[in-house]
């Protein structure tokens, strides 16, 4: 999974490996407050379903 930032149009150059039950994951730190964003998966196609904490 990575992070990406709506207002720049661009994505982090890192992806973190999120799994199926592996808890909370850290994908981004340092975020402001307001910062408009949204998550891109990759690999394994299917859908995908999750919640989000921040």
């Amino acid at each position: 999974m990575a992070v990406c930032w709506a207002a720049h149009g661009y994505c982090q150059d890192h992806w973190t490996l999120v799994t199926e039950d592996a808890g909370y994951q850290v994908v981004a730190t340092d975020v402001l407050d307001g910062t408009k964003f949204y998550f891109v998966t990759t690999n394994g196609g299917g859908t995908r379903s999750g919640r989000t904490a921040y």
